[in-house]
């Protein structure tokens, strides 16, 4: 069944919000999250089905649509009918709704599509991370995970089998930038450092850099290659 990406915020007399609820008022799954950009640009994303209602808010008005076979929206002509679909919106996201004066982003709740912080697809993102960087410590981890959600998942390779390899240094000399080494040691460490006398003792390494990409705005994201022996 085709399915169609809807914007929590859009523009319509100025700021406006919308939420997309099924038939049985199951409010959609968040696919996506917008977190950079003007206020205005920082929203959630829907994952709707033909079928399912789009409740939308703005300045001066308030409709419900229907999500088509070709993802358009077509509002319920019937006023008395729109009105009865309103009451399978839930109360807390009519409350949200009508915000737009007051709030300039679009994202919805947490409890509502997600836990409020990731996504679905987010949060099996940093699973796989924390399994690859297992027995890295928190403190050094998080370092990690907090930029994880901006980056290029090409980047950020998980996969020892399957991916480009480099040849280990012998040692592990600074660099200029924030660019760090994640190492595992043949004595089950993992540890993070930026310089090492010898390799020796180490099987596996990555090579961290913050900031790795560069927009409009400057550096963002992380990426890291691996070396191993």
């Amino acid at each position: 069944m085709q399915t169609t990406k809807i914007e929590n915020g859009f523009t319509k007399n100025g700021n406006a919000r919308q939420v997309v609820v099924s038939t049985d008022g199951k409010v959609r799954t968040v696919v996506k999250v917008i977190r950079s950009g003007k206020p205005v640009e920082r929203m959630t994303i829907q994952e709707a089905y033909p079928g399912d209602f789009v409740f939308q808010e703005g300045w001066a008005f308030e409709q419900v649509s229907v999500v088509q076979e070709n993802g358009d929206l077509v509002r319920i002509p019937n006023i008395v009918a729109e009105a009865e679909k309103w009451a399978i919106c839930p109360d807390e996201l009519k409350i949200w709704l009508s915000q737009t004066i007051s709030e300039k982003t679009a994202f919805l709740p947490a409890g509502f599509g997600w836990d409020g912080t990731y996504t679905e697809q987010e949060l099996k993102k940093l699973a796989l991370i924390r399994i690859f960087f297992k027995g890295l410590p928190e403190e050094h981890l998080v370092k990690i995970l907090d930029v994880v959600q901006f980056s290029k998942k090409s980047g950020m390779p998980t996969d020892w089998a399957n991916v480009e390899r480099h040849s280990m240094p012998d040692t592990i000399q600074p660099e200029p930038g924030q660019v760090f080494w994640v190492v595992w040691t043949y004595d089950n460490k993992v540890k993070m450092v930026q310089t090492m006398k010898s390799t020796k003792n180490v099987r596996g390494a990555a090579k961290v850099t913050l900031g790795a990409y560069t927009n409009a705005k400057g550096p963002y994201g992380i990426a890291w290659q691996l070396f191993r022996r």
